[in-house]
């Protein structure tokens, strides 16, 4: 049996920092990875060289690996998520519809293996806030499914 991890650099960034004159430049990257079958990691990572920063991410990806259960490639039943001002609203959809979400939310959703879903985001619109509180939805899903 062989188990294939797809990955999705979701973000990439720059922060410059000025200390006694000099700058220093850190890159700060955001990596999702998933099987399709409803399993997701999230992971985050600085420093300062870009891939480096992008291998660390993905490392703590695979360290915070977790599943999901899947019902016809939707959620079994609505849920919530929150992270600080960010409330993420998840609804399942019939068969016949498909996404209807952000882009931030799509990719993850994608990457999990989930198609026929709607997403609503209320407050906070920072990528970052989004991202952790999909997560948090998503682990408080309720399934009597076990692994």
């Amino acid at each position: 049996m062989s188990f294939v991890i797809y990955k999705r650099l979701v973000k990439i960034y720059k922060t410059f920092n000025n200390n006694k004159g000099v700058n220093s430049l850190e890159y700060t990257s955001v990596v999702v990875v998933g099987d399709k079958k409803g399993g997701v990691g999230f992971g985050k990572a600085s420093n300062l060289n870009q891939n480096i920063s992008i291998f660390k991410a993905l490392n703590k990806a695979k360290s915070n690996f977790f599943r999901i259960c899947l019902k016809n490639n939707t959620i079994p039943h609505p849920i919530i998520g929150k992270s600080s001002k960010c409330i993420i609203y998840l609804f399942p959809l019939k068969k016949y519809y498909t996404f209807t979400c952000g882009s931030y939310v799509r990719t993850i959703l994608n990457i999990i293996g989930i198609r026929n879903i709607s997403a609503k985001i209320h407050g906070s619109v920072n990528f970052y806030n989004i991202l952790n509180s999909l997560i948090n939805a998503l682990k408080s899903l309720n399934s009597f499914f076990l692994f």
